[in-house]
């Protein structure tokens, strides 16, 4: 069970051991320099350090007035500070500023430290979480939320989470909705749209999801999915076009719901925890939908990795499409990056393109890109060795009543 007076919940400083990567953090590093995102970021919190001290210095955020506070010091929850009042990462400015519930050691969400999470690129600093609950369980319906204005065109949220604690009460989610200031329950009655992840008995194997429009009144979408003892990825969509809300589980695919929604003014995660405590992390608010056009490793993210994983998908398109349970509409959108109504290498050439250009925002359509930036990138995915980085090596937290370990 997670134990907020653990030594490893108030150690600030983690080992960063040295860690082989793949090609296509090679590719990352490349591209760095011309940025590799086919998405506007909006909103991002890795619930990390800002690193006002320094890498391994004390741990900071910052609170709506740009002031440094020191994650250490808070009186908001059990372990270090609250959420509450402090700026989310990016944009880092006063306008988007975190809502929890407050108190000395009430039942809010808060920051501890935390085990791997296999969905974030290492960021320096982030070895923590955000973590729903108080000293003990209290079953309360925590929101947390930042003020949100809808774009024009789709949007969506995403952030690894996982319930523990073995309650079927109990779940997770995250969620738009029209009622920013309202910090229990909801979801449940202002969620426009809201992806629920529950938790099942054991922490481990078959658990079932929901998705949900208009609170509980709207239409609603349930299906099954799977624990394996580590965050999973929740990504809701809505697009104000279409008028469709869409989600994914660990890059799989809900059914979209028809609906239209009213009044957006808030973006967050909610969770329900009576025995332990809900997790989350690498928050992020994007333009875009789901699928996303070129995220052929079902991460809710369009990068260079994708590159690699679309390499792998040609090799044998149908294999890959029955792998990821995928309806021939959905791979179109996810792989026709051309709109000729097929899936082929002029598509992948298409997506190295993009992401050479930086291109930002709307589909992933031809981008005319420099020749030598092709041959280079091609040539650097076939040739490049393993090397070396260093990466932090977060503390693992052991959930006891689950009998599983995060990470």
């Amino acid at each position: 069970m997670l134990n907020p007076s653990d030594q490893r919940f108030r150690n600030a400083e983690a080992q960063r051991p040295m860690k082989t990567f793949s090609l296509a953090t090679g590719m990352a590093i490349l591209l760095a320099c011309t940025g590799n995102a086919v998405a506007a970021v909006i909103i991002q919190d890795f619930f990390g350090s800002t690193n006002d001290a320094g890498i391994n210095g004390a741990p900071t955020r910052h609170d709506a007035a740009g002031n440094t506070v020191f994650m250490g010091q808070g009186d908001k929850g059990p372990t270090l500070i609250g959420i509450d009042g402090i700026r989310a990462q990016l944009p880092d400015t006063s306008a988007e500023v975190w809502s929890a519930p407050g108190g000395q050691h009430a039942a809010t969400w808060f920051f501890a430290s935390s085990s791997a999470d296999p969905f974030e690129p290492a960021v320096p600093g982030d070895t923590f979480a955000l973590v729903a609950g108080a000293d003990a369980g209290t079953g309360g319906h925590l929101a947390a939320l930042l003020p949100f204005s809808p774009p024009a065109s789709a949007y969506k949220v995403s952030a690894d989470m996982i319930p523990e604690g073995g309650d079927l009460r109990d779940w997770v989610a995250i969620g738009f909705t029209s009622s920013q200031g309202t910090l229990t329950n909801n979801f449940e009655t202002f969620g426009q749209a809201w992806l629920m992840l529950k938790m099942n008995a054991t922490g481990l194997g078959a658990t079932t999801w929901e998705l949900h429009t208009n609170g509980m009144t709207g239409p609603s979408v349930t299906g099954s999915t799977t624990f394996t003892g580590t965050y999973m990825r929740l990504a809701l969509s809505y697009d104000p076009v279409a008028h469709l809300v869409s989600g994914s589980i660990n890059g799989v695919l809900t059914p979209s719901i028809s609906y239209t929604a009213i009044g957006i003014t808030g973006v967050g995660m909610e969770a329900v925890e009576h025995i332990s405590f809900g997790i989350a992390d690498d928050f992020a608010v994007e333009t875009g939908t789901i699928p996303s056009p070129g995220d052929f490793n079902r991460n809710d993210r369009v990068d260079v990795a994708d590159v690699q994983a679309m390499m792998t998908a040609l090799s044998d398109l149908s294999g890959y499409q029955s792998a990821k349970s995928l309806t021939d509409q959905q791979l179109a959108a996810i792989g026709d990056l051309d709109g000729d109504g097929k899936v082929t290498n002029i598509d992948l050439q298409n997506l190295i393109g993009v992401l050479a250009n930086g291109a930002v925002g709307g589909p992933l359509a031809a981008v005319p890109e420099p020749a030598s930036w092709s041959l280079f990138i091609i040539g650097f995915v076939s040739s490049a060795a393993r090397c070396w980085i260093v990466k932090t090596n977060r503390p693992r937290r052991n959930s006891q009543a689950c009998n599983y370990r995060l990470g």
